[in-house]
């Protein structure tokens, strides 16, 4: 019998809890504001766009091994299991999935750009 994927889902939106939850950490955030930009990454080229932007210098290649090894065993696996994010552990490859459009409206650049928060939830328009 084939495993069910936990990486094919409907366009269901997340109920409200599992959407801050998953926001509630800063450098899942700094990994989801990469995908407002660009629909497509490899592992190693976000562990070193979000390391330089926890340090805000050019990160040394222990702290990019460090967000890297996070970022594989923790927050790639926890977004695609949630359906925000989809990635290939074989190609290195995450891409946009269906339900990032549900939590891209809470992300908010603030200040000079440099400084994410969770934003207040979309207005219900009726």
């Amino acid at each position: 019998m084939e495993e069910p994927s936990n990486r094919t889902f409907m366009a269901t939106p997340m109920d409200l809890d599992a959407t801050y939850s998953l926001l509630s950490d800063a450098r899942r955030r700094h990994l989801l504001a990469c995908f407002l930009d660009a629909e497509v990454w490899t592992v190693p080229d976000l562990a070193r766009e979000i390391a330089a932007q926890e340090c805000e210098r050019a990160p040394d290649e222990d702290l990019v091994r460090r967000v890297r090894v996070g970022l594989v065993h923790n927050h790639l696996p926890r977004l695609a299991d949630h359906g925000v994010l989809e990635w290939d552990g074989r190609s290195g490859d995450v891409v946009r999935a269906d339900r990032f459009e549900t939590v891209a409206p809470f992300l908010t650049v603030t200040g000079d750009g440099d400084e994410l928060a969770i934003a207040p939830p979309p207005s219900d328009r009726r």
